[in-house]
């Protein structure tokens, strides 16, 4: 496998198989905690990846002789991969958290292609398990073009591995559904990124439907291999605001970043405290469900109290790890009191939730960063600002919280619909506090609640 130039691609009559769009996803609440157990409320945006496979007429002799281009508009380079490369691949590949980008060139195993190595890697596993019915070798072309930013919080590698894994099993007639393709997009994650993420950007991608968001239970994930979901439809009174990104156009690389080592430190106090009181907890999301556990260590519902009671009683006064733990169990009520919010109408609800999330991501589980901080700070006075200016008789911006994985990225906020062009102008100009801080402009955008993964194939012609 090798990138090589636009020009090596083979001058054939190429026909259209299928198209997919996968979306970028965005987290309104519930961070860190997909891994951990627990709730989370994401949806699609209205920004994605577009994806289109095509194919040459009739098949090649043999599987080596097999190929596969993958394009990517904006993007230098096209990936060429072998069929037997890929046989190799897919035997490695399975539902383990195995890093596998030794196994790529270096080239390769720090470039945006390694996600679609893995997924063709993973469809292919996916092919062989099928036995008898694997499709004839053939040359295929994938484009790639995307409107999403990269390293902004919102899942442009989930969307890519989601769509190109929904995509191939279409085309392939595999009968995968959504919940298995996002489970194989978060191994892609573990093997070929690094980053030991949850299910919840994959699922989201996948599942999310037109005007809701979608809540995702990991509470039984790891004892029962359940995940519960079900639909959010906001509210009448949430029909004047819009959700609102500002990427802070800071990057980061979740692989090469202290997320693991949060992940790690929350196993770690699950397991202590299991061993304390005598439990046999799966994670931390059955410890935010159990009552006599939070009247125990936190009778005042807070968490600085659930922080401090552990670190006393369970973890010799180390806060650091006792304050991510309480972070983990503490946001999952919180996402519960942001659902209630949305589907009672209650604005300031959602706002305490949504505010309560980012202080609780800063300040306990230390993930957010100076510019993360200061475009919020200077988006929720920006918006108070205009909506004096403007009179405006309704709150103008219902909190304000870093969204993904943090270290960088985006913050999301519900805004007024009549403020939102100001508001992009008085954060986007030179000379904005965040600009003279940072010599960054951030990039405000106005989305919506919009649906998941599309498949559609070319019925002109028959599927390879």
């Amino acid at each position: 496998m090798q990138l090589i130039d636009d020009r090596e691609i083979p001058q054939k009559t190429w026909h259209a198989v299928g198209d997919a769009y996968a979306p970028g996803r965005i987290n309104l609440i519930g961070e860190h905690t997909d891994y951990n157990g627990g709730k989370v409320l994401p949806f699609a945006m209205d920004r994605g990846l577009n994806l289109s496979l095509f194919a040459t007429e009739g098949v090649v002799t043999k599987a080596e002789d097999s190929v596969t281009f993958v394009s990517s508009l904006g993007q230098k380079g096209v990936l060429k991969i072998h069929g037997d490369e890929l046989e190799r691949l897919a035997s490695l590949v399975a539902p383990r958290s195995e890093d596998l980008r030794p196994h790529l060139a270096p080239g390769l195993a720090q470039s945006w292609v390694r996600y679609v190595v893995g997924a063709l890697a993973w469809h292919q596993r996916s092919l062989k398990a099928r036995g008898e019915h694997l499709p004839q070798p053939r040359m295929q072309h994938l484009q790639i073009s995307s409107d999403l930013f990269i390293g902004a919080g919102i899942s442009s590698s989930a969307a890519l591995s989601t769509g190109i894994l929904g995509l191939m099993a279409r085309c392939d007639k595999l009968q995968l559904g959504l919940p298995e393709l996002a489970r194989q997009a978060m191994f892609i994650e573990h093997q070929f990124s690094g980053t030991r993420c949850g299910l919840m950007d994959q699922l989201a991608v996948a599942m999310s439907e037109k005007g809701s968001l979608l809540l995702i239970d990991f509470k039984d994930l790891k004892a029962k291999d359940e995940v519960t979901t079900r639909s959010v439809h906001p509210h009448p009174s949430f029909a004047a605001y819009r959700p609102v990104l500002i990427n802070t156009k800071v990057k980061h690389e979740l692989g090469n970043s202290p997320y693991n080592e949060r992940r790690q430190s929350c196993e770690d106090g699950l397991a202590a405290i299991d061993r304390a009181l005598g439990l046999d907890c799966n994670s931390l999301g059955h410890l935010a469900a159990n009552k006599e556990f939070l009247g125990d260590f936190a009778p005042d519902g807070q968490q600085a109290t659930l922080a401090r009671s552990l670190a006393e009683r369970i973890f010799a006064q180390d806060l650091t790890v006792s304050r991510r733990v309480a972070h983990a169990i503490m946001e999952t009520g919180r996402v519960d009191q942001a659902v209630k919010a949305l589907e009672q109408g209650d604005l300031s609800g959602l706002t305490t939730a949504i505010n309560a999330s980012h202080l609780s991501l800063k300040d306990d589980y230390e993930v957010s960063c100076v510019e993360l901080d200061l475009i919020r700070e200077e988006a929720l006075a920006s918006a108070a600002q205009i909506a004096r200016h403007r009179r405006l008789d309704a709150p103008a911006i219902l909190g304000a919280r870093m969204t993904g994985g943090g270290f960088g990225g985006s913050t999301i906020q519900l805004v007024h619909h009549s403020i939102i062009a100001d508001l992009q102008e008085a954060l986007t100009r030179p000379g904005s506090k965040y600009h003279a801080v940072t010599g960054l402009l951030p990039d405000v955008i106005a989305t919506q609640f919009s649906p998941g993964l599309r498949v559609t194939i070319n019925q002109q012609r028959p599927v390879l």
